[in-house]
């Protein structure tokens, strides 16, 4: 995810419209990217307390999806260690491989809650946001900023908007699943 030093949601748009995937896949893909990326210190924090030694970036990559597949999707387990195992082969080569299934399946006998009460895991943590910025909201909020906190780590819905002479709200709302708010 790091190696290219790209804004994701850039790079996932260009690459999502090269691999020409299916709507349903590229939800998948973005949720993925994004839920990866909005939990990194999350899940960053787990995979230090299960391996001591430094990480290819690459490895850590792919146990961060594969954590987020395990913690916060509807991904059963064995498919999450699966997929993850595969990637790796195919990214990193074979030799990962056995560390990439261990962690994981560690990864997988606990619950994402489970994980943060076995780290005794602070706000900056829980929550995947740096300590600074938990201070600020903090400050800003007069007290505890986890409602804020568990806000900003929501997936966000996405809205479309009918433009005059691009779009009419009915050819929206004939998109599976859009329901309409007319302003």
């Amino acid at each position: 995810m790091d190696s290219e030093d790209a804004y994701a949601n850039l790079a996932l748009t260009a690459a999502l419209r090269e691999a020409r995937l299916s709507p349903r896949d590229s939800a998948l893909a973005t949720e993925l990217v994004a839920g990866t990326l909005r939990r990194r210190g999350t899940y960053e924090a787990i995979v230090t307390t299960l391996v001591s030694r430094p990480l290819d970036p690459g490895v850590r990559d792919v146990l961060n999806l594969g954590t987020h597949q395990l913690l916060n999707m509807r991904v059963p387990g064995h498919a999450a260690v699966a997929t993850s195992v595969a990637l790796a082969r195919h990214e990193v080569g074979h030799r990962v491989t056995g560390l990439v299934n261990a962690v994981l399946r560690k990864i997988a006998q606990r619950s994402l809650e489970e994980w943060l009460d076995h780290l005794d895991a602070d706000l900056a943590v829980r929550h995947s946001h740096p300590a600074w910025i938990v201070d600020v909201l903090a400050e800003a909020y007069g007290g505890d900023p986890t409602p804020v906190l568990e806000a900003d780590n929501e997936s966000p819905r996405v809205c479309l908007v009918a433009r005059p002479g691009l779009a009419s709200v009915n050819e929206l709302l004939e998109i599976e699943g859009a329901t309409a708010i007319v302003i």
